[in-house]
C-alpha cells in the first residue's frame, strides 16, 4: 500500500495525506506534492466530559482480540496479579479474526481460572465507545511489536484519555511522543508480562495519581488531540492545494 501511494504521490496528486508520520515520511521524497499527517483523534461529540460514573472494571481494552493485539499477554498479566490474591475486572470490547480464535480466547480464560473476572462484549457502535470505556478505572493497549503496530498509531489510547481514563500502554514508537507530552500513563516494554503487571498493580494502589492522569490525558483532548482541530488543520491544507493548483 506504501509503495502505491509513493507511485501515486510522485505522477497524479497535488496533496498526500496519511493517518501516521511514519507512512509519511515514506512519501517525503515522492514527487512534489504537497503532504499533511491527518491523525484519527476522538470527535469530541461522541466524547462529552466524563460524569465519573460508577466504576464496573478495574481494566477496559478495545480493538481485536488476538495474540498480536497483546489479549493474551494482558491475560497472563491478570493471572500474575490472580496469584498475588488480586482480583482484577477486566471489560475486553471487540472481535476475535474467527470463531476459533474467539474459541481459544475463551479457553484461554477458563484455563487461567480469570472467567468470573473477564467479560467480552462483541464490537459497539461509536456512539455507545464513551458510556461503555467509562465504566472502567484504567485502559489499556497492550499492541505487540508487529509491524503493524510500529507503523500504525492506536486511536484506542486517544478514546480512553476522552474518556479521562489513564492508560496502560507498550511503549512503541508510533504512540511514545504522546506519552511524553500528555504525561496521562504508563509504558511498558512491549510482550513484557511482568512490566505489564507491574503497571496493572501501580495504578491499582495509586487511584489518586492515577486519576491525575486521566484528567491529564482529557485535558490534552479537549485541547489538542481531538477531530475538530484536525479537521481546521485539513481544511487549510486542502485550500492551500487548490490555490496551488
Amino acid at each position: 500500500m506504501v509503495r502505491a501511494a509513493e507511485r501515486l504521490a510522485a505522477h497524479c496528486f497535488d496533496g498526500v495525506i496519511t493517518a501516521d508520520p511514519f507512512t509519511l515520511r515514506r512519501l517525503a521524497r515522492a514527487g512534489r506534492s504537497r503532504k499533511l499527517v491527518f491523525y484519527n483523534f476522538p470527535n469530541l461529540d461522541f466524547f462529552p466530559a466524563p460524569r465519573n460514573p460508577s466504576k464496573t472494571f478495574d481494566l477496559v481494552y478495545r480493538g481485536g482480540l488476538s495474540e498480536r493485539a497483546g489479549t493474551l499477554l494482558l491475560l497472563d498479566a491478570l493471572r500474575r496479579l490472580s496469584a498475588e490474591g488480586r482480583c482484577v475486572r477486566l471489560l475486553l470490547i471487540g472481535y476475535a479474526d474467527n470463531g476459533l480464535e474467539e474459541k481459544t480466547l475463551r479457553d484461554r480464560i477458563r484455563g487461567l481460572g480469570l472467567e468470573t473476572s473477564i467479560e467480552i462484549r462483541p464490537r459497539i457502535d461509536h456512539e455507545e465507545t464513551a458510556a461503555a470505556l467509562s465504566a472502567a478505572r484504567i485502559g489499556v493497549c497492550p499492541l505487540q511489536a508487529i509491524p503493524k503496530f510500529l507503523l500504525n498509531i492506536p486511536v484506542k489510547v486517544f478514546e480512553y484519555w476522552a474518556c479521562g481514563l489513564p492508560v496502560i500502554s507498550s511503549d512503541l514508537p508510533p504512540i511514545r511522543p504522546f506519552f511524553r507530552n500528555a504525561k496521562a500513563g504508563l509504558l511498558f516494554p512491549p510482550g513484557d508480562v511482568a512490566a505489564l503487571a507491574r503497571c496493572i498493580r501501580w495504578m491499582l494502589d495509586h487511584p489518586e495519581a492515577a486519576a491525575h492522569m486521566g484528567r491529564r490525558g482529557r485535558a490534552a483532548v479537549v485541547e489538542r488531540l481531538n477531530n475538530r482541530s484536525e479537521s481546521h488543520r485539513l481544511r487549510r491544507f486542502c485550500l492551500r492545494v487548490v490555490q496551488a493548483s
